[in-house]
This record gives C-alpha cells, structure tokens and sequence, in this order.
C-alpha cells in the first residue's frame, strides 16, 4: 500500500474533515486512477471506518481511524502546514488551501547572502573546508579555516556548526557574518561531526515557573504552556551544542512582562 497517499488521506480524515479523490492525487502527485486503485484496495481492508460520501463525494470518518501511520497530534499537523507555506516560494507555485495558517518568520528575519548559502550548502553535502573571512560578536575579522557540518537555526536566524581548524575545536558560526568564503579542500577532505562531542550529546534542561510572576502572569502561562495546574516545572532534552540558544529562548521575558516566564531549574 502506497504509504505517501495513505498519510495524506489520514490527515484529511482527521483534520480536514475528508477528502476527493482529485484533491488526493493533486497531493501525492499521482493520477485520479491511481488514487481510485488505492481506495478500493483500502476499501478491501478497511472494516467501514472509511466512507464515501456521494452527495459531497468525498470520503470521510465514519469511526474513529484506529492504527495510524501517522501521529495524531493536532500540534504536529499545525507545524505540517507551516512548513508547507513556506515550500511555496521555494516551489514557486500556490498549493492548496490545506489549513489557514500565517507565518511571520519571515518577515522579520534577516536575508542571506546567495553566495555563502550555496557555499556552505556544497560544503555540508561534499564535506568539504571552507576557507573564510568571518567577523565575530565583538567585531573582530578573521581569516579562518572550517568543516562545516551541519545548519542550525536559532534565535530567528542560521548558524552553521563548524570545526575551526586552527582552533582545533567545533562553534557556531552566523551566517550573516561571513565576509567572504570559498571551497578551500576537494570532496571528503573536511571534518564531519563524528568527532564533535557536544553535538551528538544529548542532556535533559530543566525549566521552573519564575516565581516572581504574579498571580495573573502565572495563570497566563499556565494557560499557554497548557501545563496542568500544579505544574511548575518542564524539563527539555536538547543536544549539548544547542543548550545556550534554548536557554536564552526559555529565560527571554515575553513582551508582555519585564520578568522571564521560566528560570532555569
């Protein structure tokens, strides 16, 4: 069974209250006959969860789905259709209305520069070194050499974890501070991130409820963290290499309070 349509008519099913058997092969790029061949071997399996309806023709949730192939985490399906309004740009056609959902990300996040992102996509795909003038938080330019391995995208704009070779240790390098950069090695040359420890370490982070919120901000988060009404505490596993931009997120007062919504644990 073709598990991309099987996917994409599950989150039909649960979100989008069914689907037709063109919308359905519109989705998984595939024709309406082959869509038809699926539904009937389903229909063979099924035991009458599934329904199609005539008049709106389309099928649809009679029970509930049962074994998924998919998560049924409504969170999840948001995330899922943010990320397809943002493959619209890239793909340079309107898709379908799955679900309303805006995104402001990119408007207030900052363009990058063409040549270092395909530069340092090379890089990665190749590992290859790169050879680049970078400049630092204090404004200090450097010529340097770097193993890119991996894009990081943190506090509303990209880093590339790296392996600085004169330092002889891996950091984090913003992308919007690269000067200058080039392929500095052929293919295989660069170092991967087998070696960066703080990178494949994973470590649990504890947060606490400030308790300096007052009543009103404290029953506020617990709302939006939809935390149950005791819950002080939340706890986050996250790579080594990543702990200070979670940090600095989770201990960042909201806008609508000069206090931190969380303290570290």
């Amino acid at each position: 069974m073709n598990i991309r349509i099987k996917q994409q008519l599950e989150m039909a099913l649960l979100w989008e209250g069914g689907i037709d058997r063109t919308q359905l092969a519109y989705r998984c790029g595939t024709s309406v006959r082959s869509i038809q061949r699926f539904m009937n071997e389903l229909a063979r399996q099924d035991d009458g969860r599934i329904k199609y309806n005539a008049k709106t023709r389309r099928y649809q949730l009679e029970a509930e789905l049962g074994k998924a192939s998919i998560s049924e985490d409504p969170e999840l399906y948001l995330r899922y259709c943010r990320g397809e309004k943002m493959l619209q740009p890239l793909l340079q056609e309107e898709f379908e209305n799955r679900f309303p959902v805006e995104d402001i990300e990119d408007l207030v996040t900052s363009t990058l520069d063409d040549h270092v992102v395909n530069t340092l996509i090379d890089a990665i795909n190749g590992r290859k070194q790169i050879r680049c003038t970078y400049e630092s938080t204090k404004g200090e330019r450097a010529d340097i050499l770097l193993s890119p391995h991996t894009i990081v995208y943190a506090r509303r704009r990209y880093h590339v974890r790296a392996y600085h070779h004169t330092k002889g240790l891996y950091g984090d390098f913003v992308l919007g501070r690269f000067l200058s950069i080039c392929i500095a090695s052929g293919e295989g040359e660069g170092y991967s991130s087998i070696h960066d420890l703080d990178w494949h370490q994973h470590i649990n982070l504890n947060f606490l409820l400030n308790p300096e919120l007052d009543d009103h901000e404290k029953r506020r988060s617990i709302l939006e963290w939809n935390l149950s009404i005791n819950q002080n505490t939340i706890k986050r596993r996250v790579r080594r290499a990543l702990t200070r931009y979670v940090r600095i997120e989770m201990t960042t007062p909201p806008t609508s309070s000069k206090h931190p919504t969380w303290i570290i644990g």
